[in-house]
């Protein structure tokens, strides 16, 4: 649920505004026109349109979690991290199963405030929490990160 948010909002940001402010200014010359109705109800649908349309994919993504059962949570992931590789490992009640992938093979790493997204393709990531490193610190990985990724770390 947390990766869908991030990944849906992090580009669509600036869409949205963009979006309303093309209703506002179309708003601006309907009332110059003297077409004063129009201009209210494009008022309307640009402040409301970028709301509703968050909430609506926020909505989607909801459902989506709740139906597959492939996304629902595991009972413990695993990280371990080393210079040549990513591990991890999930655990659940009905399943256990590890996964290997080459620091080569990252796509893109985004770090926020309280976790990593370790983007392995441009709409599938794994999620670090900060607060879950058990061996060095979130200031050591993220230096060891921006030094070995290069472009591929960003900081948002």
């Amino acid at each position: 649920m947390k990766f869908n948010r991030f990944h849906l909002f992090r580009k669509n940001r600036l869409f949205f505004v963009i979006l309303a402010v093309i209703w506002l200014a179309l708003a601006a010359y309907s009332f110059y026109l003297g077409v004063y109705w129009l201009g209210a109800l494009l008022i309307l649908w640009g402040l409301l349109m970028p709301v509703r349309s968050r909430a609506r994919a926020a909505r989607s993504v909801k459902r989506h979690a709740k139906t597959n059962k492939q996304l629902n949570q595991p009972d413990e992931v695993r990280y371990r991290l080393d210079p040549e590789r990513i591990t991890v490992e999930t655990v659940s009640a009905d399943r256990t199963s590890s996964t290997e992938l080459k620091w080569s093979a990252i796509y893109r790493v985004y770090e926020t405030t309280d976790s990593y997204y370790i983007y392995i393709s441009n709409i599938q990531a794994l999620i670090l929490p900060k607060k879950d490193i058990v061996s060095g610190s979130a200031r050591e990985l993220s230096q060891w990160m921006r030094d070995s990724l290069g472009k591929a770390y960003k900081v948002v």
